[in-house]
C-alpha cells in the first residue's frame, strides 16, 4: 500500500451552466494539470452540479482541491470525503468525465446504463467497487435532486 495515496471527493455548483464546448475545454486543461501532478479521478456534470473524485499523493490532491476551491466557476463546494486509500478507483483515468443530460438521468440506474455504447463490458468490469458505487450513488441522488444525501453515502468510497 502506498501510504501517501489519498482521495478527496466533493460536490459543487457551477456559477453558470457550462456548454459542451466549455466542458471539453475545461477537461483538456484538467487532464494536463492532473498528468503533471499524477492525479487520477473522475468528474460527473449534471445541470450545473459537479461531483468529482481526485486521487493521488496527499500533497498533490490537496493542491488541486485548493485551486478548485478558489476557482470562480464553482460555488457551494462541499467536501464529501477525504481519506487515505489503498488503491486508486480510477487508476487509468487522468480525469474521466461524463456529462449527464436531463432526459438521460431518469433512464440510467447502473454504470452499464451510463456507459452503454462507450465502454465494453470487460472495461466496465475493471471499475473497482468504489468507482461503481461513486457513479450509482450519484445517479440515485441526482434523480432525487437531493445532493445533500451524498455526504453520508460517499464516505464509504
Amino acid at each position: 500500500m502506498d501510504r501517501d495515496l489519498y482521495k478527496i471527493m466533493y460536490i459543487s455548483s457551477a456559477t453558470q451552466d457550462m456548454s459542451s464546448n466549455e466542458l471539453e475545454s475545461l477537461m483538456v486543461k484538467c487532464r494536463e494539470k492532473n498528468a503533471f501532478f499524477d492525479i487520477t479521478g473522475y468528474m460527473v456534470y449534471h445541470e450545473g452540479s459537479i461531483i468529482q473524485l481526485l486521487e493521488g499523493s496527499r500533497t498533490s490532491v490537496n493542491y488541486i482541491y485548493n485551486t478548485i476551491k478558489l476557482d470562480s466557476r464553482h460555488h457551494e463546494i462541499i467536501e464529501l470525503c477525504a481519506a487515505q486509500i489503498e488503491r486508486r478507483a480510477f487508476a487509468d483515468w487522468q480525469m474521466g468525465f461524463k456529462k449527464i443530460e436531463r432526459q438521460q438521468i431518469q433512464k440510467v440506474n447502473t454504470i452499464q446504463d451510463l456507459f452503454q455504447g462507450e465502454l465494453s463490458l470487460p472495461q466496465l468490469e475493471q471499475f473497482c467497487g468504489r468507482a461503481a458505487l461513486f457513479f450509482e450513488t450519484f445517479l440515485k441522488v441526482a434523480r432525487l435532486d437531493n445532493y445533500s444525501l451524498l455526504q453520508n453515502r460517499m464516505s464509504v468510497l
